[in-house]
């Protein structure tokens, strides 16, 4: 088929014809100028097409390796999406897509034209497009959090963002630089991450003074660091010899430190943190029951808890790392994502229970959770 007119044309006769498609991709030739008018909108119905990937593709044994290359394909572009900056390596268009173990071999009834992915999916997905060639199975990639290639770091999104937003199993952020390794390395947290033990005799930094209903930022001070260990393993994939002494990508064992000032404080395993089922989320119920017009909230500190004297103020680390039982304790925190991010994973680690508030706190709400809960175990984060 020549490029022209005619071509565009038996395009567009095909578009609109879906079940004919991948009869006519076989051993015709079209140019990329005549594809890129026939994709145009104005004469591409995309519906037609979607009609019979739904109806006739996904349901043909004959067609199913070309349908999923193309899922496969659909699937990475919504993972790139949020990826501003990334690139691919060419060598991934000599790989077969429906031989990759990160695609799903079911398909989701309610996204019939990509692929639901996991977190270790996304990654094995990232790995491939990056390097062109690595085909990791996602089954020995669950504790990953990060992934460094070349110059490109994908980190997971709760590491990244106020512990408060939930990130996504699947958010994967991009950020520019590196790990300082050759090759490909998926990071991974310690089986056992540490937190720092209060020594005796720091009973002077334990003021706990009483909550005033401010939520200010008494730590500025605070901040996180990311550092590997010497422990690290081969990580073999499909697209290697099994019998090859270097491998191209590793299993690294890195640490999520969170820092106050120069000194350490913890080893941080956010994911399996914020995963559990420990953490909690507070939300205005105003905001959450707008058809009932019946349902007000008075949001003031002085009006909601003027009469409540159990509340103290946590403005340092040593008294969160006191576990005592002085009161119902508040990690004040405000608009410090880091921090806060840094106190709810701490708190799990400790076998607390961290309880988030949002940036536009409601103290009625505020108010009614503290009196429904039980235990001292509770710590809410400001």
């Amino acid at each position: 088929m020549t490029v022209g007119a005619t071509a565009v044309d038996e395009f567009h006769r095909l578009a609109r014809s879906p079940t004919s498609i991948l009869r006519a991709r076989r051993g015709d030739h079209m140019g990329f100028e005549a594809i890129e008018k026939a994709l145009n909108p104005i004469y591409f119905e995309s519906s037609n097409l979607a009609h019979w990937f739904s109806r006739t593709a996904l349901n043909s044994s004959a067609d199913r390796s070309f349908v999923s290359s193309l899922m496969a394909c659909a699937s990475a572009a919504k993972v790139y999406h949020l990826l501003p900056g990334a690139t691919i390596a060419t060598g991934i268009f000599s790989q077969t897509m429906d031989k990759a173990l990160w695609v799903p071999s079911d398909i989701d009834a309610h996204h019939p034209y990509h692929h639901t992915l996991s977190r270790a999916q996304t990654f094995a997905c990232i790995a491939m497009f990056d390097t062109g060639t690595n085909n990791f199975d996602p089954s020995s990639l669950g504790p990953v959090f990060g992934l460094s290639s070349g110059n490109s770091m994908y980190v997971a999104g709760p590491l990244l963002c106020d512990p408060y937003e939930n990130a996504g199993e699947t958010e994967i952020r991009h950020i520019a630089g590196n790990i300082g390794r050759p090759g490909l390395s998926m990071l991974v947290p310690p089986p056992d991450p540490r937190v720092h033990k209060l020594p005796l005799g720091i009973w002077n930094q334990l003021n706990f003074p009483r909550f005033d209903g401010k939520p200010e930022n008494s730590f500025a001070k605070t901040s996180i660091h990311l550092s590997c260990t010497p422990y690290q393993m081969p990580l073999p994939d499909d697209s290697t010899d099994e019998h090859i002494i270097e491998r191209p990508a590793q299993l690294v064992e890195a640490l999520v430190s969170v820092f106050d000032g120069e000194r350490w404080v913890a080893d941080l395993d956010v994911l399996t943190a914020l995963e559990g089922t420990i953490v909690a989320r507070v939300a205005c119920k105003s905001s959450l029951e707008r058809s009932n017009p019946l349902r007000t909230c008075k949001g003031t500190f002085d009006e909601a808890l003027h009469n409540v004297n159990s509340l103290v103020s946590v403005d340092n680390w040593e008294e969160f790392l006191e576990q005592s039982d002085d009161g119902t304790k508040i990690v004040r925190a405000h608009n410090n994502w880091l921090a806060r991010l840094a106190f709810v994973v701490a708190g799990v680690q400790q076998r607390r229970r961290p309880i988030i508030l949002p940036p536009d706190i409601c103290w009625s709400c505020f108010r009614e959770h503290v009196s429904s809960l039980q235990g001292s175990d509770h710590i809410w984060i400001v």
